[in-house]
């Protein structure tokens, strides 16, 4: 059976593989965006006095460009999504290590309203529930709402 500590670290390094390639495709987009504006533009400027040349030269460019720029930022939200992978096995890594100080302490679950509220150390430093793995709230983003409000 494989160490959690050697699958986190194994990730980590194909994550960052990904990360460097991604950052090379998303290079190349943008340069290949600049090079579609100025040939476009160039073209339009040399083809002006035609009558629909230009005209369908900037529809095609202008099309193509925008492609460029939805892919783009697929890309781009395809490298957030690795540096937050990234990020949890990082953590992980340092959880494993004894080292807990990365970790959400728990305080927007606090609800001065109810009774038992503060009774349990349920997410602080002398929490029982560290080993847990999950410790991304979906609702920190915007995503939900906490339980307690």
């Amino acid at each position: 059976m494989q160490k959690p500590i050697d699958q986190y670290k194994f990730n980590l390094d194909e994550l960052e593989n990904e990360k460097r390639r991604l950052r090379k495709k998303i290079t190349g987009i943008r340069t290949m965006r600049f090079f579609v504006f100025i040939l476009v533009s160039l073209g339009i400027y040399f083809t002006f006095q035609y009558e629909n040349l230009p005209i369908t030269l900037g529809f095609f460019g202008f099309v193509f460009f925008i492609g460029l720029v939805i892919f783009h930022q697929r890309l781009k939200r395809q490298l957030h999504l690795i540096q937050t992978k990234i990020a949890i096995n990082k953590v992980e890594i340092e959880v494993l290590h004894g080292n807990f100080t990365q970790l959400d302490s728990g305080i927007a679950f606090k609800n001065s309203k109810h009774a038992f509220s503060n009774d349990i150390d349920l997410f602080g430093k002398g929490s029982f529930s560290i080993p847990q793995q999950n410790r991304h709230y979906r609702w920190e983003k915007g995503v939900g709402k906490p339980f307690n409000k």
